[in-house]
């Protein structure tokens, strides 16, 4: 099944009424005197090093306990791994190496961005290249020719560097690579260039192995860098490829392998992969199989073709079990941007390669790309019973701290204490957040289970491996199978029709509590609802007096209160769904919408809005779109203009995504989320949104993942983007 996924830079925007902001008082201040050190590094160990930047601005007790040693040997006992990206780029303008990490995108939306290593010393770059190799969180560097005295070893969990002794042999257009905590650097002898040599380094006494070995064939110098697969190492000259095996010291070619020009490859899950970029090549990320000695194209990457249509060179690099596409754009003179994408791999019966685009974004203006290297923060082995923590930890400092982090990580805190799992659900938590204007935008999806006539809550999150997931919320009730969902500022409402009409609450995101609140004091079926500043406008047909009336009741979330605010004859029934745009409601019935103006009290009717069966429809920048599924587009109405558009950029994706009738659209965060139903699963692909002069919309998919799977029959109700 397809997986697809890509990357547009996005506005912001969102239908749901956000909290008022309260100006805040001074933020709490936070000392650290009575804060016990090990319960410190205890939690900070926890987060996710993502966070260290932002947690060092606490103090600079903090900053000194992100930079150091001691919080990477908790981390590693608690077995809290992380995979990072540390690249090498050349600077045109200064001709320099430097060190930069890549940190990936926040959930504040931020994309993926470099950020270079200022502890770090400039990197030798001339006349001959450097060769890199990453040994779990440290990276080795050998300098090549005149620089073969120059050997680093740098550690990336405090940033310092070592010294190592020099090679061997003075090696020039050398690669290098890890085979069993062995460094393999391969290169020629820069006293005799006919012959090619392989020296060894032993990290674990950190000096060369005496004995070196001199290849018996004749290749030519490996540029094209170097890959590991069971245990043998792999490299290419322009015309070949060699095979190097450390346990007999044996060469040898791979004829296999020869079909291709697989230049700067990386191997992920022991499969070789490179991008060919050749000008008289078809644009291609290709795959060989060592098992089965062939080569295959990896499906599903039409969208990244188009990106790198013009690119003449690319390389790839594995990241985290995931593959990092580099590629460049722009002209060359006026210095190319360095982009990158990285793609999460599948295989499929029958042997199929598919890739999936997790994010791709511009890196880097001016730069030439030396090396990418994979570093393993802390290594997993069993801990001892970590450190107790005391009850002397103050109570503020925790909230403080906490309320200072992504939500995403609150159940991992949760795990510390019964003490940290009471305030990360508690209401204290929360309000601590709004005041230090720590809100998050959260999608809350609610799903009928067919068989029970209930539905249950989950919320949206995403998985450690990039892709996303739906969470059941588990200390939220069943509701009621035809209820209606509005979402005001942290809390969700929920209105029971029909029979179940009894049954209003509301439910507060925050600390997952549910208040029950007045009944409708109408009994409405049929029902849409949405919010205008700050009320529930529930427009349906009476129950029991006549289903020919349409009714509004409007619902008041600060006094708690019900009253009737209009009604109207009309023949249509069945509702799909309503939107909100410019202080107006707009409901979508069987064949007809109708406008709400709640100042007036009067109903209306656009023409140019009824052309089209806009049903399950969202607004993002008070421009209403809507999935039409017979022509496979989607459709965006702009108010102002008063005018029908078909979104562009969409039409690979469309043409090849699993999508049918049922497809419902949502704003979140200032992008729209299309959620559609395959056979037992349930999908989402969240789209981010241009406009360009001309008026012209144009989408491009961000990711396109199945969020939940299972035996039981799912259908889905409702998406709600909540500020928590």
């Amino acid at each position: 099944m397809l997986r697809r996924g890509f990357l547009l830079r996005s506005k912001t925007s969102s239908k749901t009424v956000a909290p008022k902001e309260v100006p805040p008082s001074e933020p709490p201040f936070l000392t650290t005197t009575s804060l016990p050190h090990d319960i410190v590094v205890n939690i900070l160990a926890r987060v996710s090093r993502s966070h260290y930047p932002k947690l060092s601005l606490v103090s600079k007790y903090f900053r000194s306990i992100v930079r150091s040693r001691e919080i990477y040997a908790r981390r590693s006992s608690l077995g809290c791994t992380e995979h990072c990206l540390y690249l090498i780029l050349y600077n045109l303008r200064t001709k320099e190496n430097r060190c930069y990490i890549l940190l990936r995108s926040t959930t504040n939306g931020s994309h993926p961005r470099l950020v270079l290593v200022p502890s770090l010393p400039v990197l030798p770059s001339r006349p001959y290249p450097s060769s890199f190799a990453a040994v779990g969180s440290k990276i080795y560097m050998f300098g090549d020719g005149n620089d073969g005295s120059t050997a680093l070893s740098i550690d990336f969990e405090s940033h310092t560097v070592r010294s190592l002794p020099s090679m061997p042999a003075p090696l020039v257009y050398t690669v290098a690579n890890v085979i069993d905590g062995r460094i393999y650097a391969i290169g020629r002898d820069d006293r005799d260039l006919d012959k090619m040599m392989v020296v060894v380094f032993n990290t674990e006494t950190q000096t060369w192995e005496p004995e070196k070995t001199t290849a018996d064939v004749e290749a030519g110098d490996m540029y094209h860098g170097s890959v590991v697969m069971a245990g043998k190492m792999y490299t290419k000259d322009f015309d070949s490829s060699y095979v190097y095996e450390p346990k007999g010291r044996k060469w040898g070619t791979d004829e296999g392998m020869n079909s291709k020009e697989w230049r700067y490859g990386c191997v992920v899950d022991d499969v070789l992969y490179y991008y060919e970029c050749e000008e008289d090549c078809e644009k291609e990320l290709r795959g060989f199989d060592r098992k089965e000695r062939c080569w295959r194209v990896v499906k599903g990457l039409e969208g990244l073709l188009h990106e790198t249509r013009s690119s003449l060179w690319s390389q790839t690099g594995s990241y985290g079990g995931n593959l990092a596409l580099f590629f460049p754009k722009g002209d060359e003179r006026r210095g190319e941007e360095i982009w990158c994408a990285e793609i999460s791999l599948e295989r499929r019966q029958g042997g199929e390669i598919w890739g999936k685009v997790e994010w791709c974004n511009r890196l880097v203006t001016g730069f030439q790309l030396t090396e990418s290297l994979d570093v393993v923060m802390g290594n997993k082995r069993k801990s001892s019973e970590p450190p107790s923590l005391t009850a002397s930890l103050p109570h503020d400092l925790v909230v403080d701290i906490l309320a200072r982090l992504s939500r995403s990580d609150y159940p991992a805190l949760s795990l510390v204490s019964k003490h940290f799992r009471s305030i990360v659900s508690s209401r204290e938590l929360y309000a601590t957040r709004s005041l230090l204007g720590c809100m998050e935008h959260c999608l809350y999806v609610f799903l009928a289970d067919v068989e029970s006539k209930c539905n249950r809550c989950y919320i949206l999150r995403q998985k450690t491996n990039g892709s996303h997931g739906l969470v059941l919320v588990p200390s939220l009730p069943s509701l009621p199978y035809g209820s209606r969902f509005v979402a005001v500022g942290s809390r969700i409402y929920v209105f029971g029709t029909g029979k179940d009409r009894n049954t209003t609450l509301s439910i507060d995101c925050g600390s997952y509590t549910v208040q029950p609140l007045p009944s409708m004091h109408v009994p409405l079926s049929y029902t849409v609802a949405d919010v205008i500043d700050g009320r529930i406008y529930v427009i349906g047909r009476h129950d029991q007096r006549d289903l020919d009336k349409m009714m509004v009741l409007v619902f008041n979330t600060e006094n708690q209160t019900w009253k009737t605010d209009s009604e109207m004859t009309t023949s249509e029934i069945y509702a799909h769904g309503s939107v909100v745009m410019a202080d107006k409601m707009y409901a979508k019935y069987s064949c007809k919408g109708f406008v709400y103006e709640p100042k007036e009290r009067k109903w209306e009717t656009d023409e140019v809005l009824n052309s089209k069966e806009w049903r399950f429809a969202c607004v993002v920048d008070d421009v209403l779109y809507y999935y039409e599924f017979y022509r496979d587009k989607l459709r965006a109405y702009d108010r102002k203009q008063r005018c029908w558009l078909v979104v562009k950029g969409l039409e690979a994706f469309f043409q090849t995504s699993l999508m049918w009738s049922y497809v419902h659209s949502v704003s979140y965060d200032g992008k729209l989320a299309l959620f559609f139903p395959y056979g037992e699963e349930i999908w989402c692909a969240e789209i981010s949104l241009e406009r360009c002069q001309g008026g012209e919309i144009w989408g491009k998919v961000e990711w396109c993942d199945c969020l939940l799977t299972s035996e039981r029959r799912f259908r889905y109700t409702k998406s709600l983007e909540v500020f928590v």
